[in-house]
């Protein structure tokens, strides 16, 4: 999950209008899309099936299904004039990858907790 949160700081970085010289935006915004899938494939991975249930529910809901919109980075369809844009699907997205970090601190304590 720290491996989102650092990708989606990163992201918001690009957002930045300052270009630096030689830097393809393109490839940036793909690269950050890439390392978010293979994050959620590795909560897909660790977590037993019910629990990641309640991810998926998070990640694709009527507001935005998330998954989409990350791949939207991939195919460089979030940009606008080459330029990463900080919408409001973008914030969304930040707000979702945080409950899903709440969820997961959620489930670990209670892991713990079952473990004592």
């Amino acid at each position: 999950m720290l491996d989102i949160v650092l990708t989606i700081v990163s992201a918001i970085k690009l957002a930045n209008n300052t270009r630096k010289r030689g830097t393809n935006s393109v490839k940036e915004v793909a690269k950050h899309g890439e390392n978010i899938k293979k994050s959620i494939g590795k909560i897909r991975e660790s977590l037993p099936v019910e629990d990641y249930k309640e991810v998926q529910e998070l990640l694709n809901t009527r507001e935005l299904k998330i998954e989409e919109y990350i791949d939207s980075f991939i195919t460089g369809e979030v940009l606008v004039d080459e330029k990463f844009v900080f919408d409001d699907k973008f914030t969304k997205c930040q707000n979702k990858f945080y409950e899903i970090q709440l969820l997961l601190k959620k489930k670990l304590e209670e892991l713990s907790e079952k473990l004592k």
